[in-house]
């Protein structure tokens, strides 16, 4: 072999070597972009995580609000349950001297059995709320497990 064709053969060799780190630079370039797309939707589950955190956070106020009037609720009928045992008790004496008054203790027994129905219905009605916030918080504690698992 002639110094001349092995020059030549050198050049495009080396041109090869040239061409293939080409490859190589526009391959880790376009890694470099998909790394760059990750992060940048790691960006919006992140950012999407801290409004629902925040979302969440609103909730839990109202459910202490919610939770609060309850119990002022539940203090209420505390009190109302002991003017109407009360009353029970008044409305048996009055029964006791005045016989010709059970039509009016009647009536006044059944107005009670219309609030304890009510009573009842509006602690469904919390009870439904309850199961509500439950269903939530589930589904949050999925969702940041979700999270967790793009880690």
């Amino acid at each position: 072999m002639n110094p001349a064709g092995w020059v030549l053969d050198f050049v495009g060799a080396l041109m090869n070597q040239v061409e293939w780190v080409q490859d190589l630079v526009g391959a880790l370039m376009n890694q470099v972009e998909w790394v760059q797309d990750v992060v940048g939707a790691l960006m919006n589950q992140v950012e999407w995580v801290q409004d629902f955190v925040g979302a969440l956070m609103n909730e839990v106020e109202w459910v202490q609000d919610f939770v609060g009037a309850l119990m002022n609720q539940v203090e209420w009928l505390q009190d109302f349950v002991g003017a109407l045992m009360d009353q029970v008790e008044w409305v048996q004496d009055f029964v006791g001297a005045l016989m010709n008054q059970v039509e009016w203790v009647q009536d006044f027994v059944g107005a009670l059995m219309d609030q304890a129905e009510w009573v009842q219905d509006f602690v469904g009605g919390l009870m439904n709320r309850a199961a509500w916030v439950k269903d939530f918080v589930g589904a949050l504690m999925n969702q940041v497990e979700c999270v967790q698992d793009l880690d």
